[in-house]
């Protein structure tokens, strides 16, 4: 107004104008007027050491914080890990093009972006720029708010991208932008003109979803590393959770160090929040009221953390809540609806399984992809592949969030429902994959999803309507009970399932006969007896049920070191199982009947034949694993130490590859055995130490069958002599730490005859399992 007014004033009284009144032109005054202010206000902004406001906002929705280029705050707390992050974002940044870092909220990408920006800001001319943009509300104001923050001197509030670009043509700096995901769009036009008109401006962006532009590199920045439950203490700082908890703990609480006392609640908190940054430092400073167990119960019981604000941080990252209410309110209501919905899921699910929880009236499969994609592009769901598939996470915060959400939606009995059915479907799908060559695919999904099959079956158990379906799974379940859980874990769900399930028929006759089996497998033999018993008083299944109860009355012999009773039940299962077409109930009783090993040698090969060659003949290896160990235990006590470590060594490999501890277990001890005569008692006692943490809690070695404990003291007795209590200690505490993969890799360096080149081991697939019968004079 008051240069409009001196113009009109000069043209109305030209006699009294400095200079031609021609010159007071109104536009090209207020341009003059606008560039001295900005200048003015920049040499202000200069003088200061810290970032600084840069005045009223032109119009609602503009807001910015100026940093002179090539001045960055600075780090008041220390930075923690991030190695590969930041090894790979100087690389692609060093390679050109736009990088933008992503991920939820509160996992540190601005954090990472700043301390890049300090790491390389040498290699720009002009330095970095520094734009943040989270308080920028206007779509619009997004190249006023760049300009103002590098002091472009046209700063007016209509400039545009190719004119910011224009101005910084000539500059070779990287230009920050932080906080991104809800000025997308605007975002990248204004990076896609800079990279066209400006190739001398590189841009490195911070958000919770992509720009969308073009040659723009994703950086995926996730959680902090996170220990697992077995840890030991001394090395639970390699962790950058851990560390960073640590870090901040100290902060609030001096001297605060993990210790025997506080360390598993140390390790189940960085677990609980998942490593994301935020959480951990907004926990730490709970510990200066709280000790670390108080903290992990108030958590796990869904509470709030004491004064858990951080009054100088931005308000949308103030609390877990803000953090979340941000990214929940930058979601359609599609999003949100799915957010909410698929929080039911405990575990990792599939595309298919998010599409069966969201299905509801107007909600296609389109629908739902759209929605899941949303999801990901906000970085509320986590994507990975696996096993050939596309899996989606949900962080724990993020998850109990969406419930919370749920439950106001008034849906979520809905949304349980769906997920019971949708399981349910799920293992019937599986019951034909258990004995063919799908089996590792669907023991590695299943595994995946635990935390919510067993929520399906709770529901499920807890319907009248779905009670007797839900037991038909818990049978069909059977390699998943012995494989993928704790022993003492299946016997209670199928317990359960058994309870309240009490009407005769085929589906309680199959989940007896599981019982019975896990049973055998924890030395329960009073249980299985009684679960044979029940089968043969109720078993509507004829000759199958038959065979069922057969099989479990020759398990429980052989455990009673019965064995010719053994053998008459299991070949009475034999006939049963043949009789009915059952193909794998046959192969199962064939390995048995190896296990006892009663009748001659070309007999008991002939078992073992035939057992492998059913195996492959559906592509199944989970249970030639234990075919494969049941004859190498054969072989051994036959004399052929050669022989048997080729078969062990197989099964071991068969074993680890789908992470099989009960199985593998097994063979490590049959090997240990092996070991101890010939050569290796060193090893021999690392291996027993091995066996006995694959095994756990809760199972006996080798299955408590009495001629396979006979061999497994006889070694034991072997290696106190050769090394001493002592040395046998040691060396079982150092085989202790061994997973599977590892014993293999042990085993393969040891120079043990199976794995440096004997002939059993170097046969094909197949040819090799069948080799030990041919060795023995087996007809092939």
């Amino acid at each position: 107004m008051f240069v409009r007014a001196c113009a009109a004033y000069a043209r109305a009284h030209p006699e009294q104008a400095v200079g031609s009144a021609e010159a007071w032109e109104e536009a090209a005054l207020l341009e003059q007027w606008r560039q001295r202010w900005y200048e003015a206000r920049n040499e202000q902004a200069a003088t200061q050491q810290s970032p600084t406001s840069v005045g009223a906002d032109p119009e609602p929705g503009y807001a910015t914080t100026a940093f002179a280029t090539g001045t960055l705050p600075a780090e008041v707390t220390s930075f923690v890990g991030r190695k590969t992050d930041l090894a790979a974002v100087e690389e692609r940044l060093a390679h050109g093009g736009t990088v933008t870092l992503v991920g939820t909220g509160g996992v540190g990408k601005t954090r990472l972006a700043l301390h890049v920006a300090r790491r390389v800001c040498d290699r720009y001319r002009d330095g970095v720029g520094l734009v943040e943009l989270a308080s920028v509300t206007d779509p619009q104001a997004v190249v006023w708010t760049v300009g103002a923050a590098l002091r472009i001197p046209d700063g007016s509030a209509d400039a545009s991208a190719d004119t910011l670009a224009a101005a910084l043509a000539d500059r070779e700096l990287l230009l920050l932008l932080d906080n991104c995901e809800h000025l997308v769009e605007s975002c990248a036009v204004l990076v896609e003109t800079l990279r066209r008109r400006a190739p001398g401006v590189q841009i490195l962006a911070t958000s919770r979803r992509p720009l969308g532009c073009a040659g723009e590199q994703l950086w995926q920045v996730h959680p902090l590393s996170v220990p697992g439950s077995a840890t030991p203490l001394e090395h639970l700082t390699r962790y950058e959770s851990v560390e960073l908890l640590v870090d901040r703990a100290a902060a609030v609480v001096p001297g605060f160090t993990v210790d025997e006392d506080n360390h598993r609640a140390v390790i189940r908190l960085c677990q609980l929040l998942e490593g994301v940054p935020l959480l951990v430092e907004l926990a730490a400073r709970g510990l200066r009221v709280l000790s670390p167990r108080q903290l992990l119960e108030r958590l796990e019981e869904g509470l709030s953390l004491p004064d858990s604000s951080v009054r100088t941080a931005p308000d949308r990252h103030r609390t877990l809540r803000a953090v979340l209410d941000w990214s929940y309110g930058l979601c359609t209501p599609d999003e949100r609806r799915a957010w909410a919905r698929l929080s039911i899921f405990g575990g990792d699910f599939t595309l298919e399984g998010a599409e069966a929880v969201l299905a509801e009236a107007g909600w296609e499969t389109d629908k739902a992809l759209h929605a899941v994609t949303g999801l990901v592009d906000q970085s509320v769901l986590t994507a990975y592949d696996a096993e050939g598939q596309r899996y989606y996470r949900m962080l724990e915060p993020v998850r109990r969030y969406g419930r919370d959400r749920l439950a106001e939606s008034g849906t979520a009995e809905e949304t349980r429902r769906r997920l019971r059915d949708w399981y349910l479907t799920l293992v019937e799908r599986a019951e034909s994959a258990w004995s063919g060559a799908g089996q590792a695919l669907w023991f590695r999904r299943l595994r995946r999803g635990h935390a919510d099959l067993k929520v399906a079956l709770r529901a499920g158990l807890d319907d009248p309507a779905t009670v007797r379906r839900t037991l038909r799974a818990m049978g069909t379940l059977w390699p998943y009970w012995m494989l993928c859980v704790p022993l003492s874990e299946s016997r209670h769900w199928l317990e359960l399932g058994l309870q309240r399930c009490q009407e005769p028929g085929p589906e309680r006759d199959k989940a007896l006969w599981v019982c019975g089996f896990v049973a055998v497998l924890q030395r329960d033999l009073d249980t299985v007896d009684r679960c044979a018993r029940e089968i043969e008083q109720e078993g509507t299944g004829g000759t199958r049920t038959e065979s069922d109860a057969a099989l479990l009355r020759s398990l429980a012999a052989l455990s009673r070191a019965e064995a010719g009773t053994a053998r008459a039940k299991a070949l009475r299962a034999l006939q049963g199982y043949r009789r009915h077409g059952d193909e794998f109930g046959e192969q199962v009783t064939l390995g048995l009947l190896t296990l006892i090993g009663e009748g001659d040698q070309a007999t008991v090969a002939e078992y073992h034949r035939k057992a492998v060659e059913l195996s492959l003949r559906r592509g199944e290896r989970w249970h030639r694993s234990y075919l494969l160990s049941t004859f190498g235990i054969y072989l051994w006590r036959q004399g052929e130490a050669d022989e048997a470590a080729a078969h062990l060594v197989r099964s071991l490999e068969i074993s680890a590859e789908f992470d099989d501890r009960l199985g593998g277990a097994m063979a490590v001890n049959a090997l240990a055995w092996i070991l101890a005569e010939h050569g290796d008692p060193g090893l021999a006692a690392r291996l027993l130490g091995a066996a006995r943490t694959l095994l756990g809690g809760g199972v006996p070695p080798l299955f408590g069958f009495p001629q396979l404990l006979w061999e497994h003291r006889r070694c034991a007795a072997r290696l106190r002599a050769e090394l001493g209590a002592d040395g046998v200690a040691r060396a079982r505490e150092e085989g202790a730490r061994l997973g599977l993969a590892e014993i293999v890799r042990l085993l393969h360096e040891s120079g043990l005859p199976a794995c440096g080149g004997g002939s059993v081991a170097r046969t094909g697939e197949g040819d090799g399992e069948l080799a030990g019968g041919a060795a023995l004079g087996c007809a092939r």
